[in-house]
């Protein structure tokens, strides 16, 4: 049996199939090979926290290119021996011959529970071990595992799930999630916090956020694995490198090791103020022509978000910038997003819903006063003020007048 080395390797999200690009699809495939290869070399496992397909029925050609490369692990015993445990507790000792992996699978590969998905076939050729729910328990560590869900229901699934920590050894949990505490607009769409993760585990591992990074929160170590591949490019992406983590389970240390010659990223903010879409293009190309492009070693992902207001007359439709694209497509991967307003047109939607405001808060004095001077008079409780008052605020006197003779002649 081989010396362990006392260390797991973590890393999610290569997005295996991710074609908007063919630059990037090859990319994809690449930078998973060189994960693979960095885990065996430095790690007794590798434990994959979910999407490493872009689609959850990959292309032909996507299986074709992650068969090459999980592979790599055939023959490559780690030499270690695991008890592999599904949900119900139901334990197999596996003595792998190959370099084990782990995964469990994310959002974009998530399916039905009658469905199989991408991850199910890549255990059934021998290449992973595939864990949805369950734990894997090796030498001193317990790793528990929770696939991806919908959003929504990831609290609830998690409280059904309620892992427990196994005494004695490291516990490890893996999931593949949103928290509230990471997207501004989560209180809409996740539904678990930090909070909500199951006490008494060493290290807390989260795919499906695209940046790295290691947080102490309510007395929790969580690690965000971040991805192995460049899609929506945010700002806080091009902060930080693309890589693996490992996790020394004898001194609880965490240490990044950035994947090798790996592709750099840009973000760049273009602030304009009431514009024509030439006044756009030349700004664009003052910042693309600033660029040093010659110190990258492979062609740079730039993202350039356009901000602000254009001119009168002017729609954001209208600001085609493709013949600039196409000027720098030999030098960098360039993609626009665009925040423009239309002249004035903020500023009248901000005029209209003061005056709604402002006609709501006339209307609700004006009802307030009516109800009071009707409970002075001698009307009774059953009369309908508001209706009454709608009919005077949309100006049907006479309907107004006749349902007042109606009362008082009752």
């Amino acid at each position: 049996m081989s010396e362990l080395k006392g260390k797991i390797a973590f890393a999610s999200d290569f997005h295996l199939g991710y074609a908007k690009n063919e630059e990037l699809f090859k990319e994809a495939f690449e930078n998973a090979a060189k994960v693979i290869e960095l885990a065996m070399e430095k790690a007794d496992a590798l434990v994959l926290a979910g999407d490493i397909f872009d689609s959850d029925v990959p292309s032909q050609e996507t299986w074709y290119h992650a068969f090459r490369v999980f592979s790599a692990v055939k023959g490559k015993s780690a030499g270690i021996e695991f008890v592999k445990y599904d949900r119900e507790g139901n334990a197999k000792l596996i003595r792998p011959e190959n370099f084990p992996i782990f995964a469990t699978h994310g959002t974009h590969e998530f399916r039905g529970k009658d469905l199989r998905n991408a991850l199910e076939i890549l255990e059934s050729a021998g290449l992973i071990y595939y864990i949805g729910a369950g734990r894997v328990e090796f030498e001193k560590v317990a790793i528990h595992f929770m696939g991806g869900v919908p959003e929504t229901k990831a609290k609830t699934v998690l409280q059904a799930l309620s892992p427990k920590a196994v005494q004695g050894k490291q516990n490890i949990f893996v999931l593949h999630q949103s928290f509230k505490e990471f997207l501004p607009f989560s209180e809409d769409v996740a539904s678990l916090s930090i909070a909500d993760l199951p006490a008494g585990f060493d290290l807390y591992v989260c795919g499906h956020m695209h940046w790295p990074n290691v947080l102490e929160s309510n007395g929790k170590r969580l690690l965000l694995t971040g991805s192995t591949i460049f899609t929506q490019l945010k700002e806080i992406e091009t902060k930080k490198e693309k890589g693996l983590w490992l996790y020394d389970y004898d001194t609880k240390k965490l240490e990044f090791v950035p994947i090798p010659d790996q592709r750099k990223a840009l973000y760049i903010t273009i602030k304009v103020k009431n514009s024509n879409t030439e006044d756009i293009k030349k700004k664009v190309l003052e910042e693309l022509n600033s660029i040093d492009f010659g110190k990258f070693s492979k062609k740079p992902l730039i993202r350039i978000k356009l901000s602000g207001s254009l001119a009168k007359g002017v729609m954001p439709s209208e600001v085609n910038l493709s013949d600039v694209l196409k000027e720098f497509e030999n030098k960098a991967i360039i993609t626009i997003s665009k925040d423009l307003e239309i002249a004035d047109f903020k500023k009248r939607i901000d005029e209209i819903r003061k005056s709604m405001q402002e006609k709501k808060s006339i209307s609700s004095i004006g009802l307030e006063i009516l109800l009071k001077k009707l409970e002075e008079s001698n009307f009774s409780k059953s009369f309908d003020a508001t209706e009454l008052f709608k009919l005077l605020e949309e100006g049907k006197i006479d309907k107004a007048e006749e349902k007042l003779n109606s009362k008082i002649s009752d």
